[in-house]
């Protein structure tokens, strides 16, 4: 099992480092009769041929997952024909707006469009004087782009960023007599951490970090100038400035050791669950309502899988060797993300959870 997963891990990493990605449907026809061969090599007593097998099909299906993953995220970007054509779209502001001078910066989840392209989901700058929310469904007039960043070695690979984060076109809203709020959100998760993040800036206004206590509460880093910004990244800790894993597991061992403790102080409890199965269950529990609070980012995703796989498995009393349980997280992810391995964060959330 653990052969298996190694191999299909190792073969959709590897695709992120190809320069273009490879056809999925001949990489998937050789991988079926490779597993095919693995079980009947291993009815013959033919171990070693039935592990090469084994190997050479796992890694197959990694490298078909992520091409066929890749492949339908690309066919969702915008057709070139759409490019700088005036477009209009109906859909729901997915996270906090980020506010600098007269912009703001959010993602939108197209629900309907006047040229069939939904469901997408964009990067939307606003210039307008209307103040936007989070879960808000609004109708814009739009001009949009493909995905595309600066080809700088050593750089940001701004399109690979946008291409994790599953943003299929940018752009801005027009100005327009069309643009119209249609609905104020209700009690969606983003009205809610709209509504939070509003009574953290009044309660931390008169804070000289009320920036940095917002980004640690809600991963929102907007209020981080870029002067402050670059003294985190100088000193390498921005990556303690906004919610990652490293916080995501601070959280669940928390929640574990504190509903640990407190379990044990009644026999009655004990009895019913032992303590360290319920530490287990507020440890996912807790991780799973940080993460939400924080927006659920691919960071926090990738943590919470981690920590329910190792905590789940404790749970149900499975005691695996810690590399089945690391094995089984990361299988996970990359089938959630394939492209996860091109950020550095992918690596410092394994290492810190």
């Amino acid at each position: 099992m653990r052969t298996g997963m190694i191999a299909f891990c190792l073969g959709v990493t590897i695709t992120t480092f190809f320069p273009r990605l490879p056809p999925w449907e001949p990489l998937l026809v050789m991988a079926l009769p490779c597993l095919g061969f693995t079980c009947w090599f291993r009815h013959r007593d033919r171990k070693l041929t039935a592990g090469l097998f084994l190997l050479s099909g796992w890694f197959l299906c990694g490298l078909a997952w992520h091409a066929w993953w890749g492949d339908l995220q690309l066919q969702k970007r915008l057709p070139l024909t759409l490019e700088g054509e005036d477009i209009l779209v109906i859909g729901r502001i997915t996270s906090l707006p980020e506010v600098a001078d007269r912009l703001q910066q959010f993602h939108f989840e197209v629900q309907q469009s006047s040229v069939a392209f939904s469901p997408r989901r964009l990067l939307l700058n606003y210039y307008g004087d209307a103040p936007l929310e989070a879960g808000q469904q609004w109708q814009f007039r739009v001009r949009l782009n493909r995905p595309h960043g600066f080809y700088n070695p050593g750089g940001f690979d701004y399109e690979a960023w946008l291409l994790q984060q599953g943003i299929h076109a940018k752009g801005y809203v027009r100005g327009s007599s069309l643009n119209r709020l249609l609905d104020d959100g209700g009690l969606r998760l983003q009205k809610l951490r709209f509504e939070l993040r509003e009574k953290l800036l009044d309660a931390t206004a008169d804070l000289a970090h009320g920036n940095v206590i917002l980004a640690l509460a809600l991963g929102d880093r907007s209020g981080i100038g870029t002067e402050e910004w670059e003294i985190y990244t100088r000193t390498g800790t921005n990556h303690l400035v906004v919610v990652s894993g490293l916080h995501v597991g601070f959280i669940s061992a928390l929640a574990f050791l504190l509903v640990n403790r407190l379990w044990r102080t009644s026999a009655q409890l004990c009895l019913r669950l032992p303590a360290q199965l319920a530490g287990a269950g507020a440890a996912v529990a807790g991780s799973l309502g940080y993460s939400l609070l924080a927006g659920f980012s691919l960071p926090t995703q990738r943590a919470f899988i981690m920590v329910a796989v190792f905590m789940l498995l404790r749970f149900f009393r499975r005691t695996p060797p810690l590399s089945f349980s690391f094995l089984t997280a990361l299988t996970f992810v990359l089938l959630l993300n394939p492209v996860a391995p091109v950020a550095a964060g992918f690596w410092l959330s394994f290492i810190a959870v």
